[in-house]
């Protein structure tokens, strides 16, 4: 067993399986939301060459196939809120020996998938309102709770539409999940250097992938590591702790990913502000200034917010490193704290912003919007 000195295991073990439901989930909620998927996969790299990143995307987008437009509410995301397709199989399968029928069965489980739709998409239902909806096709009460989020009025009848038939609409998702899932195969198999050349990236001693994995995800116990491979997103890291192991998936450019948390080029007050402009993420984040550590039921005991709702929110803030993973010997499962680095950095950007902005007021250097006032005509009689 390749275990590194400080804590993660090196290619262990390969489970090319998952790379494969991964990028099936991942090409069809970017093909119904290609703008939005791209902004949130790229916009926060600066040196993104979008068409480069794109061609494995574009090579199974240029098979003819057909995706059902009924489905577009298990896809639908936005730049706050994640994907239920890709969120729930991400949150829900084992990474250790995962296979398509097991993401059919998981999706076929028509009550627990129903309850975890409600949870990401209405977090202000309570539990008690989920169990009722999941029953029953309560339509007053379903109309009530998506007209309390953020989802744009244009889509409320195509969600509602999904609720009402949400058996025959699953089984629309996972035909469409089939039907992806074998273009996406030929695409692992047609590219298979290009896997190898993440393996090598992986095990390159340059790279200190280890170094980068701890930093992110503060791994402290020597376990074994199951490595799974994206093409289709090139900058993800995603991570899940077992009890006998660490499971990653990671992309092409997973570095610039792991690297990302060290330069901190991206602070920008947008992306400080994604994370505080909801009532519950800036609760969330008051929470993390007043406790040294939370994890999510923590969370979610203190401000009666739905499980989902805060591991969206969590994920968001790890993205942007406001917050960091952290291991607590004296306690089970993953714990987070304030990332003191970037709100000090953050600080310092405004600071620096707020000083540039004195300099140009002071020396009379502030632009001016001209604004071109309307000539009235004289009134001739």
């Amino acid at each position: 067993m390749a275990v590194a000195e400080r804590g993660v295991a090196v290619a262990d073990k390969y489970n090319y399986e998952i790379g494969k439901l991964y990028d099936t989930a991942f090409f069809i909620v970017t093909r119904l939301f290609k703008k939005v998927m791209i902004e949130r996969v790229y916009g926060r790299y600066i040196n993104s060459d979008t068409g480069h990143n794109m061609r494995f995307f574009n090579e199974v987008d240029n098979n003819p196939i057909y995706i059902f437009e009924s489905i577009i509410p298990a896809c639908y995301c936005d730049s706050q809120q994640g994907a239920f397709l890709i969120r729930y199989i991400g949150d829900n399968i084992n990474f250790d020996n995962a296979t398509l029928n097991d993401v059919i069965v998981l999706l076929s489980d028509i009550e627990k998938s129903k309850d975890s739709f409600l949870s990401l998409y209405f977090p202000k239902l309570t539990k008690l309102q989920r169990q009722l909806l999941v029953k029953t096709n309560e339509v007053d009460m379903f109309i009530g709770a998506i007209k309390e989020t953020n989802i744009p009025i244009g889509y409320h009848s195509e969600f509602l539409a999904y609720f009402l038939r949400y058996r025959e609409r699953t089984l629309e998702l996972i035909d469409t999940f089939k039907r992806v899932f074998l273009l996406v195969d030929d695409l692992h198999r047609d590219n298979q250097q290009h896997i190898q050349g993440i393996i090598n990236s992986i095990n390159d001693p340059a790279n200190n992938v280890t170094e980068g994995l701890m930093r992110n995800f503060a791994l402290g116990e020597e376990k074994p590591a199951v490595y799974s491979f994206s093409l289709l997103n090139p900058y993800v890291v995603h991570f899940k702790k077992k009890p006998l192991n660490h499971q990653f998936m990671v992309g092409g450019k997973f570095m610039d990913t792991l690297n990302r948390s060290d330069d901190y080029k991206h602070i920008r007050f947008g992306s400080f502000a994604k994370c505080v402009q909801t009532l519950a993420r800036e609760e969330i984040l008051d929470m993390f200034l007043a406790y040294e550590y939370l994890n999510v039921a923590d969370i979610v005991k203190e401000t009666g917010l739905a499980k989902n709702t805060v591991y969206a929110q969590i994920d968001d803030m790890l993205s942007e490193k406001i917050i960091v993973s952290v291991d607590i010997k004296s306690h089970s499962g993953m714990h987070y704290a304030i990332n003191e680095e970037y709100l000090d950095r953050f600080i310092e950007y405004s600071r620096q912003r707020l000083i540039k902005y004195k300099e140009l007021k002071t020396k009379g250097e502030l632009k001016r919007y001209e604004r071109k006032r309307k000539q009235r005509k004289d009134a001739r009689i």
